[in-house]
């Protein structure tokens, strides 16, 4: 046997090359991809959160009795409550809307019943309401 003889290097075959070469690529692209899902994920929370905050900021806009001055406001909540609803509601609920103030709201907690209107808020047996809206309920 003679012991210089060289060996032919054989090529890498696709598979090999491949093999070779997946970790520096999962290196760089799964903390790419877990930073894209990571923003995509707290981008669709604050959307939803800024989605609920106008929601409160129509129905409360909603609660208070129609007047001539913020027509347009209370136009602009309805709409939005319409947009933001998965069931849209019907013309004759968003004339209803416009023309009159949402109704007294009762719901019942793990804590306690909350009764609420536009003016008062009683939770829990407790009453709480400003005192120009005491006098107003007094006058009615």
């Amino acid at each position: 046997m003679n012991t210089s003889e060289t060996t032919a290097v054989q090529p890498k075959d696709i598979w090999q090359i491949l093999r070779d070469v997946a970790p520096i690529v999962a290196s760089i692209a799964v903390p790419l991809a877990i930073t894209w899902v990571g923003g995509e994920y707290n981008a669709r929370i604050k959307e939803t959160e800024n989605q609920i905050r106008y929601v409160e900021l129509a129905i409360a806009q909603l609660r208070s009795p129609p007047t001539p001055e913020p027509a347009a406001l209370r136009e602009w909540a309805v709409e939005l409550l319409d947009s933001q609803s998965p069931i849209k509601l019907s013309e004759i609920a968003k004339a209803q809307l416009k023309s009159n103030a949402l109704p007294v709201v009762l719901s019942a907690t793990a804590s306690g019943a909350v009764l609420t209107s536009g003016t008062a808020t009683i939770s829990v047996g407790r009453a709480s309401a400003t005192k120009s809206s005491l006098s107003s309920i007094r006058n009615q």
